[in-house]
């Protein structure tokens, strides 16, 4: 609540700013790099000379001088391959030229491809360099395609230990490759939720869920399904909501779709409220419907609506792999450090790690898929989850050999790799 003006008003304050990630990089650019303005706000710290920022190498990526300094240093010691290919694919992408078209003189004119290939002499030895640059990102993209089509994940029976924070981060990430690692019978799948991610339910779809449900609850059918123990805490009686939405969608009957989606969500109500006859539903729907309705958007809510809202969400990935067949390689871990407060606690072996260690311990992954934020570029979940992955395969090379073991590291909307970084492309439409 304190404004800019009282923060600079004493000269002698102490500022101190922390970034990390490369989500952050250009805010922190601005407010360093650019004069005074309303338009950056932070540029106000200008004024006082005892600010300080402490960043990562994510947060600082776009400091141009900090930097610059930083590739000078390297360069003294010898830059590696990946800093040469950087750099050059971003004069590529900025002048929008492939890399084997550029000149010697667009490269000397840029201060970080000048430090490569100044002492480069000839033509032939400067195109073999642009050649190597643009062979290795080819490089790169001809192998994945072989692994897609006889590759070792294609031929050996792999088995496959997806992870994910949310119910969407594996189809942003890389589901077209998994399609592909579907598609062999000898490959062996796990789709493991690290939380319910409640907070992404919103009352309005809750209360639209609800009103759906008190409809259906009302029609004789629904009252059968009860009766018949329809409803009984079955795992795989659950399946047969996820294929009556499906039934739904590829019929293009919305009432179909929503009548699966409301067996669902009476399923969950039966199973934390324990309301097993239609005059119980139909009374904890109301119940709920002035609950909901009584909320402000954000506003946290109890714990078992937590729960109610949760299962909800669960059930976008239990569609998605029932899609493809693989309704019954679902976890949902709802791991504890996720509560929903503004500032998540930090993960705990015993809460957190272990339940990921004991489907390890089940599963025996050949490949382990996290979502790779190292710097915390994307929201707090991921880096938390990411920790508490990487603690479960620590304890599970304490238990047994691991060296077998591959972590793919993947990102979604949140950042992108950069091109000298990937190892692995495939592409969307194979």
């Amino acid at each position: 609540t304190i404004g800019l003006k009282t923060i600079i008003s004493n000269k002698n304050v102490v500022a101190i700013i922390a970034a990390a990630g490369e989500a952050k990089a250009k805010v922190v650019a601005d407010t360093i790099q650019s004069d005074a303005s309303n338009l950056y706000p932070g540029s106000v710290l200008h004024g006082l000379p005892n600010t300080r920022f402490y960043l990562t190498q994510g947060a600082a990526s776009l400091l141009e001088e900090r930097v610059y300094e930083d590739f000078v240093q390297q360069d003294v010691q010898g830059l590696t391959e990946k800093q040469k290919h950087r750099k050059i694919i971003d004069l590529s992408l900025k002048l929008k030229k492939q890399i084997t078209n550029l000149t010697r003189e667009e490269l000397l004119e840029d201060r970080f491809t000048n430090i490569i290939i100044k002492d480069i002499r000839g033509d032939q030895p400067l195109h073999e360099l642009l050649l190597s640059v643009e062979n290795g990102l080819k490089k790169k993209i001809e192998i994945s395609m072989l692994r897609m089509t006889s590759g070792e994940e294609s031929i050996k029976p792999t088995t496959f230990m997806h992870t994910a924070p949310h119910h969407d981060d594996i189809e942003l990430g890389y589901l077209p490759y998994v399609v592909h690692l579907l598609r062999p019978k000898q490959n062996k799948h796990s789709f493991n939720y690290m939380t319910s991610g409640f907070n992404s339910v919103t009352n309005q779809y809750v209360i639209e869920l609800l009103e759906d449900l008190k409809y259906f609850v009302t029609k004789k059918f629904f009252a059968d399904l009860i009766s018949s123990g329809y409803f009984r805490d079955d795992t795989k009686k659950g399946y047969a909501d996820l294929h009556r939405v499906l039934d739904g969608v590829a019929a293009r009957d919305e009432n179909i779709e929503k009548e699966g989606v409301a067996r669902r969500v009476a399923r969950i109500i039966i199973h934390l409220f324990q309301e097993h006859t239609v005059a119980q539903l139909s009374t904890r729907c109301e119940e709920m419907l002035t609950y909901f309705r009584s909320r402000y958007p954000g506003q946290k809510d109890t714990h078992e609506y937590q729960l109610f809202k949760g299962m909800i969400r669960e059930m976008e990935s239990d569609l998605m792999w029932g899609y493809f067949g693989f309704h019954e390689n679902v976890n949902h871990l709802r791991l504890g450090f996720y509560k929903g407060e503004y500032f998540t606690e930090n993960p705990t072996v015993k809460r957190d790690a272990e339940p990921i260690l004991d489907i390890m311990k089940k599963e025996k992954p050949d490949v382990v898929t996290v979502a790779f934020d190292p710097e915390g570029s994307g929201p707090d979940t991921h880096y938390k989850v990411m920790q508490s992955v990487c603690q479960a395969l620590r304890l599970y090379k304490q238990q047994g050999s691991v060296d077998h073991i591959k972590v793919w590291g993947y990102r979604n909307v949140w950042y992108r790799f950069h091109p000298a970084g990937n190892q692995i492309y495939f592409s969307i439409f194979y």
